[in-house]
């Protein structure tokens, strides 16, 4: 009989050349991560430690057959933490469980799609059919029009998505384009159709928008597709942060009387106030953690999708606390901010997290120096910038000299 407690899984390598190994319910098996980073690595240490070329193998070993599931464990080597472990084991079979969902998801779990030219003109192509679809039916404004219209450029994207009419990558992202702006069509009809619309219907329908995006991004037709993904990560974050958002300030630009300054009332037409700040800074700060963890196992995939949304959620996050913070916090925040993006960029070698950390620490920098520094000398407003510079680019040196020595201690 198998030890249920012993799943086929990865585990701590208890040889030691990686940091996982897989084990397949019966024995230990060759297959091992590294950073993330599948790899060959015999038992016996009889061959060289080899990377997958591509992502065959990784699926494969992801795919545990009925029979090794249920192979007996005796004789076996006990994996990391042991039968005295229950905690530890449970889990690795939690995370064994979430990466063969995310294997599941096909190809773009582990890759970036190529940005080539045809697939972005096939996307925009996408979007303007089904812009164009739901304008046509939905001429009358109706609810049921409108829905109508959403319903059948949602059907049309998942004729094209489950390959009835040919397997062309410009056609599948131009499939998801469209099938995307049906998905809004329907929440908009069902949501803001049809009558009077209440305060919180705005972010109820981005929710709303994101929820049934991220249903297609794991059902068949949009299955892990990027763009699925994406918009219902941005949908849902922007629709909590306006549902918490609704309510504190009532904002009234004819006479200013609604108990908010001009700042605030902005803001809040567009559901940028302090509640919706932190919602947001919150979700980014999630969404970042996800993507080091992504990275950590190789899933760089989805970790590019979910980084790019971490980056737009943070930015008005910030925005949206920039209100209340005043100037000087709010320099000190966006410091801080630019940090979190620019290190989770770092570790992941992430061009855009990276630069736009470091972007944002320069402008923090900057602002919080000309609140501290206040002159309408142009020689040495031009001095302080010089000096801040010096400091941002004698910066990486530091850490450089710092890292040598503990690696030589």
């Amino acid at each position: 009989m198998t030890d249920a407690q012993f799943p086929p899984g990865w585990y701590d390598d208890p040889v030691g050349r990686g940091e996982q190994r897989y084990y397949d319910g019966a024995a230990w098996t060759d297959q091992i991560r590294v950073g993330g980073i599948d790899r060959r690595d015999p038992l016996d240490g009889s061959g060289p430690t080899e990377s997958f070329d591509d992502d065959t193998d990784a699926t494969v070993i992801m795919s545990v057959p009925t029979a090794a599931a249920n192979a007996s464990w005796a004789g076996a080597p006990q994996p990391a933490g042991g039968a005295g472990a229950p905690s530890a084991v449970a889990a690795a079979t939690s995370a064994n469980q979430a990466s063969s969902f995310l294997e599941s998801l096909g190809t773009h779990a582990r890759d970036r799609e190529n940005p080539e030219f045809p697939l972005a003109l096939g996307g925009v192509g996408g979007l303007l059919v089904g812009f164009g679809l739901v304008a046509l039916i939905g001429q009358s404004a109706s609810r049921g029009a409108i829905l109508g219209g959403g319903a059948v450029a949602l059907a049309l994207a998942l004729i094209a998505a489950l390959k009835l009419l040919g397997d062309q990558p410009w056609l599948r992202t131009a499939a998801t384009a469209c099938g995307s702006v049906g998905l809004f069509a329907i929440a908009g009809a069902l949501v803001l159709g049809g009558g009077d619309i209440s305060d919180n219907a705005p972010g109820l329908f981005l929710t709303l928008a994101g929820a049934l995006h991220l249903a297609a991004w794991i059902a068949p037709g949009f299955r892990g597709r990027p763009l699925m993904l994406g918009g219902g990560i941005f949908a849902t974050s922007f629709g909590l942060a306006l549902l918490v958002a609704g309510g504190e300030c009532e904002p009234n630009f004819n006479s200013f009387d609604g108990g908010c300054n001009f700042a605030e009332e902005a803001a809040s037409q567009f559901g940028l106030s302090t509640g919706a700040g932190i919602v947001m800074i919150f979700i980014g700060a999630a969404l970042l953690f996800g993507v080091r963890k992504l990275d950590t196992d190789g899933y760089r995939g989805i970790a590019s999708t979910v980084a790019a949304a971490a980056i737009v959620t943070l930015l008005f996050g910030a925005a949206a606390l920039s209100i209340d913070l005043g100037s000087t916090g709010n320099s000190l925040f966006v410091i801080v901010v630019g940090l979190g993006l620019g290190i989770v960029g770092h570790m992941g070698m992430r061009r855009a997290l990276t630069w736009t950390g470091a972007a944002l620490v320069a402008a923090g920098v900057v602002s919080l120096a000309a609140n501290l520094i206040t002159t309408d000398d142009a020689t040495t407003g031009a001095m302080v910038l010089i000096l801040l510079g010096a400091l941002l680019i004698g910066v990486p040196r530091l850490i450089q000299v710092q890292g040598r020595a503990k690696a030589a201690a």
